[in-house]
């Protein structure tokens, strides 16, 4: 997979920008995404899942690329998601994947696309070429973001080893980033530096991000209580993982259950 920061792609045709509003809910999988789109998330959290099984959970400040010719599923995490999308055309056949960006400074990304928008709405001779320019200008930004994150070898190897135990031992509430950082043999604000840097979330996110995921896929066996579902995804009690639960979905574990049984 083409990854489009570190393969410069000619930009071949721009499509549309709109700032968009989403209540809660599911978009299942459908057919292929036919077009190349740059999101940048306002508020909110949504979960997309790729067809090639990864999640990615964008956050306000965040920017989001879905790639031409691969499928995804949409969830909206909280009360609502406002973002900004523009579509457009990569001029390439190389296969791409889905990517997320977090921003060293998301006001400057989000001036661009707000810019972008008001350029859009309005019809002016010289509207395409304008649109198209700051595009390249969002691109541009997004690759010199990636840039500024290199990551040595060996130090990416502990990195990711790291990011494996966090999915194997999600049941322990003792994991902490303290301990993966001494795991890894580095100082915790270096390790917390070279995790954001390689996956575009802090560790400690990354942590409840799985988590909460394990507690959503455990909420479909009807025989666990949520003490149960909790317990065994690494919250020492039911009243702190409802707490984060509800402050990283937007919602609550029973409300989110009785979806599950809904549909």
């Amino acid at each position: 997979m083409v990854d489009i920061t570190k393969h410069q792609l000619y930009i071949m045709r721009f499509l549309r920008a709109v700032e968009s509003h989403l209540t809660r809910r599911m978009i299942p999988m459908g057919r292929p995404h036919h077009r190349d789109s740059l999101v940048y998330v306002l508020s909110g959290t949504a979960r997309f899942t790729l067809d090639d099984g990864r999640e990615l959970i964008p956050e306000a400040g965040d920017v989001l690329y879905l790639a031409q010719a691969q499928d995804y599923s949409l969830e909206v995490l909280s009360d609502s998601y406002d973002y900004i999308v523009c579509d457009f055309h990569f001029f390439s056949k190389d296969a791409r994947s889905g990517q997320l960006f977090v921003l060293k400074n998301p006001p400057s990304a989000e001036r661009l696309f707000r810019k972008l928008t008001a350029i859009y709405s309005v019809v002016i001779p010289d509207r395409m070429p304008r649109c198209m320019a700051l595009l390249y200008q969002i691109y541009s930004l997004l690759i010199q973001n990636q840039q500024e994150q290199y990551v040595p070898g060996s130090a990416k190897m502990r990195i990711e080893q790291a990011r494996m135990s966090i999915q194997s031992n999600i049941a322990d509430p003792n994991l902490s980033v303290a301990s993966l950082a001494q795991a890894a043999n580095m100082s915790e604000v270096h390790f917390r530096k070279l995790f954001t840097d390689l996956y575009t979330i802090s560790p400690s996110k990354y942590i409840t991000q799985e988590r909460i995921s394990h507690a959503c896929a455990l909420m479909n066996l009807r025989e666990l209580r949520l003490e149960d579902i909790a317990l065994q995804s690494g919250f020492s009690s039911l009243p702190y993982f409802c707490k984060v639960f509800k402050a990283t979905t937007g919602t609550t574990p029973a409300a989110y259950r009785q979806t599950l049984s809904d549909r």
